[in-house]
C-alpha cells in the first residue's frame, strides 16, 4: 500500500517527448500502471510516417521483440515483416561473407511506430499531441515550454503551451532539444556528438528479382537490400559527403543525367539488381525522398534528479551498420519497466530512474563503443586499415574452425545464437573485444613499415601515425572506471 501511495504522488502525470518508437513504446508501458493517470506525449511533427517509401528498413532482433511482446505489439510487427533467414555480404560480385538468422523480422521503422501507435490508441490515459516543438525547460518548476505549429508545413507558430510534469521521458531523438535543455541546465552532463560519415537515400522497386531472395537481407557492396513485404523491395544507397557522389544523391532535381548516374551506380557496385527491376520512375523518385544523416551519441548521465530520463536515440544513438538502432531503443523500455518493478518492490519509486541509470549505463557505454568502432571501419579510406583487417578477419574466422567454434558477435545480437538471449550489449561487446587483438598489431606495423619505405606499402603524408579504431576503443575502455554511474554499481548489484 505505501508503494502504491509514494507511486501515486510522484508519478499521477508523465510526459513524454518524442513520438517515434521508443516515445510511444515508453507511454504503452506507463498506460499500465495503475497509478499513472495521465500521459502526454509531445512531437515536433504532423503525424507518424505511414507509408513504406517514408521510412527506411530495419531488423527487429529478439532484444526488440522482447519489449514488442511486453507490450502486446509483437504479432502485429511480424505480421507485416518478414522473417530474416540470413544476412549476405557481397563485394560486387563475391559473396564474401553471410550471417544466419531466423530470430530477426524485417520491417521498418515506420511499420513498428504505427503498430505501438495503433495500440496506444486504445488507452484513455495517454493523448498524443502533434506539431508541438519544446523550446525550452524550467527544470525549478518542472514545467516544459511548446510551440503549437500550424500553417503551410507546420512552420507558422499558432500557439503556445505549458506542461507541468510528475516524471519526463525525453525520447526526441539524436538531435535531443530535451537533452540540450538539460546540458544548458546541468554542467555535469557530457555529450560526446559524433557525426556519422555517410549519408542514406532509398530506392523502392515492386518487381520480382530472380537473383535475389526475399528471404534475405543483403549488403551489396554497401547497398543495403532487403524486401520490406509483399515482395516490396528496398535498396538504401550510401555515399561520403566529401565525395562525388554527394553533389548527386542529394540533389533534388530528377534530372536525365542524375538518373544515369544513379542507374551506372547501381550497375557497378550492386549487379545483382537487375536492370527491370528499377524503372526510370522508380530512379526519379529516389531524387524526391528524404536524404538520412545522424550521429552516435554517447551521454555521461541517463537521468536527472529522479526527474528526467533520456531514451533510445536521445541517450545513445548508434550507427545503422550495428543493426542496434531501434532495438537498442526497445530495450531501454523493457529495462525502465523491470527497474520500475524492482523500484516498487523495495519501496525505492522515488529512485527509479536512479536504478535505471545504474542497470543500463554500462550497457549504453558498450553499444557506443562498437558504434564507434563499426563507423571508423566502414568510412574510413586507410589503406592500412582496411588490409590489416581483412588480414585479422581471415585469421579469426580460420582460428574459429580450430577447436571448439565461438558465435561471433553478429551471432550473438541478431543470428542464430540469438534464440537464447538476448545478452547484455557489455557481454557481447566485451567478448568481441577479446578478439581484436591482433588487427591494431598489423595496423601499427603496416604505417610503421610505410613510412620507412615510403610508397613500397601505404603512403602517408601524415606526421603522426593516425589511431587505430580498436587502439581507440581499448583505450576508451581504460577509463571506464571513471563512469558517472560507477558508484552506483554496488546498489544495482
Amino acid at each position: 500500500i505505501l508503494s502504491r501511495l509514494i507511486l501515486h504522488n510522484s508519478m499521477e502525470h508523465v510526459v513524454v517527448v518524442g513520438a517515434g518508437p521508443v516515445g510511444v513504446a515508453a507511454a504503452l508501458m506507463l498506460a499500465k500502471e495503475d497509478s499513472v493517470r495521465k500521459i502526454d506525449v509531445y512531437d515536433r511533427a504532423p503525424a507518424i510516417p505511414s507509408q513504406l517509401n517514408e521510412s527506411y528498413p530495419i531488423g527487429v532482433n529478439r532484444r526488440g521483440m522482447r519489449t514488442l511482446n511486453m507490450l502486446g505489439c509483437e504479432d502485429k510487427v511480424k505480421e507485416q515483416g518478414v522473417l530474416v533467414d540470413a544476412w549476405k555480404i557481397f563485394v560486387k560480385t563475391f559473396n564474401v561473407a553471410s550471417v544466419q538468422s531466423g530470430q530477426c523480422w524485417g520491417t521498418t521503422r515506420g511499420i513498428v511506430n504505427q503498430v505501438i501507435f495503433d495500440e496506444l490508441q486504445h488507452e484513455e490515459k495517454i493523448t498524443v499531441h502533434f506539431s508541438h516543438k519544446l523550446t525550452s525547460v524550467d527544470f525549478t518548476t518542472k514545467t516544459l515550454h511548446f510551440e503549437q505549429l500550424g500553417g503551410e508545413n507546420d512552420r507558422e507558430v499558432v500557439g503556445k503551451v505549458e506542461v507541468t510534469a510528475d516524471k519526463l521521458i525525453a525520447c526526441d531523438g539524436i538531435w535531443s532539444a530535451t537533452r540540450t535543455a538539460l546540458k544548458n541546465h546541468w554542467d555535469e552532463l557530457k555529450v560526446d556528438v559524433y557525426p556519422w560519415e555517410r549519408k542514406f537515400r532509398c530506392l523502392y522497386s515492386e518487381k520480382q528479382s530472380t537473383k535475389l531472395d526475399p528471404a534475405n537481407h543483403y549488403i551489396l557492396t554497401g547497398i543495403y537490400t532487403a524486401v520490406l513485404k509483399n515482395n516490396f523491395w528496398s535498396f538504401t544507397v550510401g555515399w561520403s559527403p566529401n565525395s562525388k557522389d554527394d553533389q548527386v544523391f542529394t540533389s533534388t532535381e530528377p534530372s536525365k543525367e542524375n538518373v544515369e548516374y544513379l542507374r551506372a551506380h547501381l550497375k557497378k557496385l550492386a549487379p545483382q539488381i537487375e536492370d527491370h527491376m528499377l524503372s526510370d520512375e522508380d530512379l526519379e523518385a529516389f531524387f524526391r525522398r528524404k536524404v538520412f544523416g545522424g550521429a552516435i551519441v554517447k551521454v555521461s548521465h541517463l537521468q536527472y534528479n529522479n526527474w528526467l530520463v533520456l531514451l533510445g536515440d536521445a541517450a545513445h544513438s548508434v550507427y545503422p551498420a550495428t543493426g542496434e538502432g531501434i532495438n537498442s531503443g526497445l530495450e531501454d523500455v523493457y529495462v525502465l519497466e523491470q527497474t520500475l518493478q524492482q523500484a516498487k518492490q523495495h519501496q525505492q519509486v522515488d529512485e527509479w530512474f536512479s536504478l535505471y541509470e545504474a542497470v543500463r549505463y554500462t550497457d549504453t557505454c558498450a553499444l557506443a563503443d562498437y558504434a564507434m568502432y563499426v563507423e571508423g571501419a566502414a568510412t574510413r579510406d586507410d589503406k592500412a586499415h582496411k588490409v590489416s583487417h581483412t588480414i585479422a578477419s581471415i585469421t579469426s574466422f580460420l582460428g574459429s574452425k580450430i577447436g571448439k567454434p565461438q558465435p561471433s558477435k553478429e551471432e550473438l545480437l541478431f543470428g542464430a545464437a540469438s534464440k537464447d538471449g538476448p545478452y547484455p550489449y557489455s557481454e557481447v561487446i566485451a567478448k568481441w573485444k577479446k578478439t581484436l587483438w591482433l588487427e591494431p598489431k598489423l595496423y601499427n606495423l603496416f604505417t610503421t613499415f610505410s613510412k620507412e619505405r615510403k610508397g613500397l606499402l601505404f603512403e602517408t603524408d601524415k606526421p603522426q601515425k593516425p589511431e587505430h579504431p580498436i587502439t581507440a576503443l581499448c583505450r576508451r575502455d581504460s577509463t571506464a572506471q571513471d563512469s558517472p554511474v560507477a558508484a552506483s554499481d554496488e546498489r544495482s548489484a
